[in-house]
C-alpha cells in the first residue's frame, strides 16, 4: 500500500527520513532510546501514562469497536480520481478524459464516476477542481513508472479509527442540479483525502523510519558487493532495526488492552510503508530467564534488567479490501479484513517487574507506530461533512 508520508508525517520525521548503516544490535543495549520511548504515543486520549508493569498487563485483547476497512487510493491509478464502479482497464478507469458538460449526464453515469468527480458535481465545481488537483497530485497522466504500493493509507489507517462506517446515499447537489449516488467507498475515499489534504492538529509517532530496500541489499550480498557484516549492518542499524520489542509490546498492551484505542504501525521495516491499523493481541509467554549469569542474552540487556522472558504474539490489523457500492461491514458475515502477524521477542524487566527493554527474536517487526489526531471539517472540504454525515445516518 502505500505512501511515503509526504504530508501526514513528514513533519515528525524531519531527518529521521535517510536510514543509514549503523552498529549491529547484538552490540547494543536492548534499552529504548528517546523516540522508541513508549511516551512518544502518549497524547490526549490518554488520560494517565502508560503502565509498564508486566504482569499487571493483559496477555490478549480486542477492541471492542472494529475500524472499516477500504482502499488506499494508489497513486498510479489516479488516487480518489480512479473510477472504481466502472468496467475496464486500470487505464481506462484513470486516465479518462475529464467531462465537459455534466448537465449530459445520466444517472447512470453519474453512479459510475470517481469519488472525485461525485464530490466535484455535489460541491458545484463545475470545472472539476478536485479531479483536477488528484491527477496533478498523482500525476497520474504524465508518470508510467509510479510504485504501486504508495497511495494514501496515512490518511485511511487514522479514517478508519475516526470515523464511523460509511454507507452508501443518494444526495442532491448544493446548487439542485444533480442527483449523486455516493457508494460507500465513495465516502470512504472522501474521508481518507480529506485526512490526507488536512493537516492534523496533533501527530505521535514512536520509531524510525528505514528508507533501505532489503530485497536489494540482500541481491548485493548475494552477488559479493557487500559483505555479510555490512547487510546485518545496514539492515540492524538504528533507523532500520524498527521499534524496540519493549515500547512495543507497552504500547499495545496499553493501548488496546488498557484503553481500547488503535494505533498505527508501518508493518514493513524497509522503505515501503504499509500503514495498517491494529484491532487485536494475543501472547503466549514461553519461557523465563531470572539468573542473569547463566544466560548470554543478559550481555545486551537494558541495565537493570533482572529477569528476561519470551514472548510469542499474534497481532491483527485491518488490511485493504476490494472496492464497494454498499458497505461490506453491513454484511453477513462481516468481510474478513482482520489479518495477522507473527511477532517473537525478549522482554527485559527490572526487579520490580517493569518492563524497561526488549530485543526481538523475529526478522518481522513494525518499522514505527504512530497516531493521529483528526481535525474539523473547513474550508474546500466542508461538504466532505454533509456527505459522511447523510452516510452513516442512512437506513
Amino acid at each position: 500500500m502505500k505512501t511515503i508520508l509526504k504530508t501526514l508525517t513528514l513533519s515528525i520525521l524531519g531527518s529521521q527520513l535517510a536510514c543509514s548503516p549503523g552498529t549491529d544490535s547484538s552490540k547494543l543495549s536492548e534499552a529504548w532510546d528517546g523516540q522508541n520511548a513508549p511516551g512518544q504515543l502518549r497524547d490526549e486520549f490518554i488520560e494517565s501514562g502508560f503502565n509498564t508493569k508486566f504482569d499487571e498487563l493483559k496477555t490478549e485483547a480486542k477492541l471492542s469497536k472494529m475500524p472499516w476497512s477500504g482502499d488506499y487510493w494508489a497513486t498510479y491509478r489516479g488516487g480518489i480520481s480512479y473510477r472504481w464502479n466502472t468496467r475496464g482497464s486500470i487505464e481506462q478507469k484513470s486516465k479518462y478524459d475529464l467531462i465537459e458538460d455534466p448537465s449530459q449526464l445520466t444517472s447512470a453515469q453519474i453512479r459510475r464516476l470517481s469519488p472525485a468527480e461525485k464530490f466535484d458535481l455535489y460541491a458545484g465545481y463545475s470545472n472539476f477542481a478536485l479531479t483536477k488537483a488528484e491527477r496533478r497530485r498523482t500525476a497520474v497522466l504524465t508518470d508510467d513508472d509510479i510504485a504501486t504500493w504508495e497511495g494514501l493509507c496515512h490518511a485511511w489507517a487514522p479514517a478508519t479509527v475516526a470515523f464511523e462506517t460509511p454507507k452508501p446515499v443518494t444526495l442532491t447537489s448544493l446548487d439542485g442540479e444533480y442527483e449523486i449516488p455516493f457508494g460507500a467507498s465513495d465516502v470512504k475515499a472522501l474521508l481518507t483525502y480529506f485526512v490526507h489534504s488536512t493537516r492534523s492538529p496533533a501527530n505521535y509517532f514512536l520509531g524510525r523510519r528505514c528508507n533501505r530496500n532489503f530485497d536489494e541489499l540482500q541481491e548485493q550480498y548475494e552477488n559479493g558487493e557487500i559483505t555479510l557484516e555490512q547487510l546485518n549492518a545496514y539492515k540492524l542499524g538504528s533507523d532500520c532495526k524498527g521499534v524496540n520489542a519493549g515500547s512495543f509490546h507497552v504500547v499495545i498492551a496499553n493501548q488496546i488492552g488498557e484503553k481500547d484505542k488503535s494505533f498505527m504501525i508501518d508493518k514493513t521495516r524497509d522503505y515501503q510503508v504499509w500503514n495498517q491499523p491494529v484491532v487485536s493481541y494475543t501472547t503466549n509467554i514461553s519461557e523465563t530467564m531470572a539468573d542473569g549469569s547463566a544466560y548470554e542474552i543478559y550481555e545486551t540487556a537494558a541495565p537493570g534488567t533482572a529477569k528476561i522472558v519470551k514472548v510469542d504474539m499474534v497481532m491483527k490489523y485491518i488490511t485493504e479490501i476490494r472496492h464497494y457500492f454498499d458497505s461490506p461491514e453491513y454484511r453477513t458475515p462481516r468481510v474478513d479484513a482482520d489479518v495477522p502477524e507473527n511477532y517473537s521477542y525478549y522482554l527485559e524487566l527490572d526487579a520490580d517487574g517493569h518492563i524497561i527493554g526488549g530485543e526481538w527474536l523475529t526478522e518481522n517487526r513494525p518499522d514505527f507506530m504512530w497516531k493521529a489526531s483528526i481535525p474539523s471539517f473547513a474550508g474546500p472540504f466542508a461538504p466532505i461533512q454533509d456527505i459522511y454525515s447523510a452516510s452513516i445516518a442512512a437506513e
